[in-house]
């Protein structure tokens, strides 16, 4: 069952690294909804614990992102605080019940602190304060899937990968202007192109 997850991780990791080099945030989301899926079910096959848990939260925190995508803040400030509330209550809940080690309790926290990160990650309309947000949670993540060992081949590759391409993504839309900058400079430029 591990090289089943780690298969999973793989495809995961190359879709996850691949959404940081999409330049609107809807679509990064997209990408990076697809990846978190392989991602869950990897760490099912490999007995991730909270890291199952914690990627359904994901699950649903980018379907909420991508929904309120253009809306007011108000509401995505709300949906950050309740799912960052639900990683917090999904940790405390995993350590209570789970029969794991202390020290295995405290490795745990740090895909709950990627959680953390990736939700003000994505509460950003500057795609490349996301993609900057994004790296705390990639070396979380990288922390937690080096302790879990080689099932975790997928994540581990996957999060230096994703800090590699955050990188590059930073530098290649430098600026970074929100998605609504980027449509207003794609409207300039056509206007341009017509006169």
């Amino acid at each position: 069952m591990e090289i089943v997850g780690m298969i999973l991780s793989l495809c995961g990791m190359l879709i996850t690294v691949c959404s940081f080099q999409i330049k609107s945030k809807k679509g990064l989301l997209i990408w990076q909804t697809a990846g978190t899926g392989f991602y869950l079910v990897s760490y099912i096959f490999n007995g991730g614990g909270i890291a199952v848990y914690l990627n359904v939260i994901y699950l649903v925190r980018n379907f909420l992102f991508m929904r309120f995508d253009g809306q007011s803040g108000k509401k995505i400030y709300l949906a950050a605080v309740l799912l960052c509330a639900a990683y917090l209550v999904s940790y405390v809940c995993y350590i209570c019940f789970a029969n794991i080690q202390t020290s295995d309790k405290l490795w745990n926290i740090l895909p709950v602190l990627g959680a953390l990160f990736g939700t003000v990650a994505v509460t950003n309309t500057n795609v490349n304060k996301l993609r900057a947000w994004k790296t705390g949670d990639s070396l979380s993540w990288l922390a937690f899937n080096v302790h879990i060992g080689i099932g975790a081949l997928g994540g581990i590759l996957g999060e230096i990968f994703n800090l590699a391409s955050i990188t590059v993504g930073i530098i290649r839309f430098k600026g970074g202007k929100s998605d609504e900058g980027n449509k207003q400079d794609q409207n300039e430029e056509k206007k341009s192109e017509e006169n």
